[in-house]
């Protein structure tokens, strides 16, 4: 019964972000803690893994009908490069 749920919730997740372009690894991570019981230490990991694909492939859709500001989004990028270094480092082992 769970792997039938993982299925139909993957499924729902997918499609919605891949037409949103975003938000996917929030929404795994809220059906994996609340819905098939993991641990949140597990979940985050867990989440940005299975949501990457979809991710990725939401923002190839945005970028064919012209929604993506790239200077804008360039600049965030390597003004976010920093802190996301940092936070690696900054993350126990």
């Amino acid at each position: 019964m769970l792997a039938l749920l993982s299925i139909g919730y993957g499924f729902m997740i997918g499609v919605f972000v891949s037409l949103i372009g975003g938000g996917g690894a929030s929404l795994y991570l809220g059906v994996l803690t609340s819905q098939l019981g993991l641990a949140t230490a597990v979940a985050v990991p867990t989440s940005l893994f299975v949501a990457l694909p979809a991710l990725f492939l939401g923002f190839l859709t945005q970028v064919r009908i012209h929604n993506v500001n790239f200077k804008l989004g360039n600049q965030l990028l390597l003004t976010a490069i920093p802190g996301i270094l940092a936070g690696a480092l900054l993350e126990p082992v």
